[in-house]
Parts: structure tokens; sequence; C-alpha cells
């Protein structure tokens, strides 16, 4: 996770630090506004119109007191509209949490296919490499799945390394 200075906040005649208690607070806003459009309870275009002003209100405080007011790009601030998974997104994207939502899941599982691809090569050593990098995947796509089962048909000398870098040397799903 993102290690940042946090602002400051003291309550008039104490000396505890209040910005986590604060960030809490504004995480938690947040967390529930997400959660009342993750429930498509409110149609009503005035009162969605509040709600996202709400949030966006919510983010101000919450990116502030995390550290992350000038850093966050003016779109990312706007995810937690799409209900708590754009939410999750925006933590995850800002290293403000470990837990990955569906959709950088499936970006990093494009990138590792990619990595995958590329190893594909003359080198019959990669296909270890090859190996370790399907078990980082969250999801194989059908592609993996195939290249998977052709992979272990090359290890166990049912089909030779060529058959297999000809079928999938430089294929783009």
């Amino acid at each position: 996770m993102t290690t940042v200075n946090f602002p400051t906040a003291y309550y008039p005649n104490e000396s505890y630090n209040q910005s986590s208690w604060i960030l809490e607070k504004a995480h938690n806003t947040i967390w529930y506004l997400c959660n009342i459009i993750d429930s498509h309870c409110i149609s009503d275009d005035g009162v969605i119109t509040h709600l996202f002003s709400a949030i966006d209100d919510a983010m101000k405080i919450y990116t502030f007191f995390s550290g992350l007011r000038d850093i966050m790009n003016s779109e990312d601030r706007y995810l937690p509209t799409l209900g708590t998974d754009g939410f999750k997104r925006l933590k995850y994207l800002y290293g403000l949490s470990y837990e990955i939502d569906e959709v950088s899941k499936k970006d990093k599982d494009k990138e590792t296919e990619s990595i995958i691809v590329s190893l594909i090569g003359n080198e019959k050593t990669n296909r270890t490499i090859i190996h370790e990098k399907i078990h980082e995947l969250y999801y194989k796509s059908d592609f993996i799945k195939n290249l998977e089962n052709d992979l272990y048909k090359v290890t166990m000398g049912e089909k030779p390394w060529d058959w297999f870098t000809d079928k999938y040397k430089d294929k783009d799903e």
C-alpha cells in the first residue's frame, strides 16, 4: 500500500491527530453511497445527481486525508459513481488497498497473456516460466486454456516444441 505523509487534523483543545478518523469516516461515507448506487433503487435523476455530488464531496475529503489530492487523476475521482466496484478499483489503483477489483483483474490478465505470448520462442526453457505465468492469471480465457493444454502435450513429449511455437508465436487473441 502507498506510504504518504497524511495531513493532520486536531480538534480544538485536544492533542490527538484526528486525520485517520476523518479518513475512515470519508471512506465509509463513500462506501455507503456506493452501496446505494449498487442497489439500483433510485431512479429519480435529481436524487442521483445529489448522490453523485455527495460522493464527489466525500471523495475530496478522502483524497485530501489519504494524501492523494494532488496526484489523483480527475477522471478517477468519479470511479465511485460506478458503485462499490468503482471505489474498490480506485483504492487498488492508488495503492490504498490490496483488494483487487474485477476490472483490474482483467487488465492484469491481459498483461500476463501478452507476457506469456512473448515468452514463446526457440527457448524450450521458457516453458516453465509460461507455466508460472499461467498460474498468475485470475481467469483463464479459452485461448489460455488451449495454450495450457498444448503446452502440457509438449511437456509430456506428445508434441514437439516447434509445433507449439508455430501454433502460438505472435498470436494475438
